[in-house]
């Protein structure tokens, strides 16, 4: 099972989530989303990658580099391989 594939309930904490980051500037929204992959923060990739990019501040684009990110960076994290 893909681990992104388990989408989470679009509850307030997930909209609190989106909302954060629609008001940070691009390169402060980077820096996190860096933090949020280094550290296997599920949470935050699936309340941004499953809704409208716009909501989150960003663009499509800028979503799909995060999931694909996302897929490598937290697969390796979950499974303990070794790069």
């Amino acid at each position: 099972m893909d681990i992104l594939s388990v989408k989470a309930v679009d509850g307030p904490r997930q909209r609190e989530i989106r909302r954060h980051f629609s008001g940070l500037t691009k390169q402060k929204r980077s820096a996190l989303l860096d933090d949020v992959l280094s550290s296997g923060d599920h949470e935050t990739v699936n309340a941004i990658g499953d809704a409208q990019a716009y909501l989150s501040g960003m663009t499509r684009q800028e979503v799909s580099d995060l999931q694909k990110r996302a897929v490598d960076s937290l697969s390796w994290q979950r499974f303990g391989s070794d790069r």
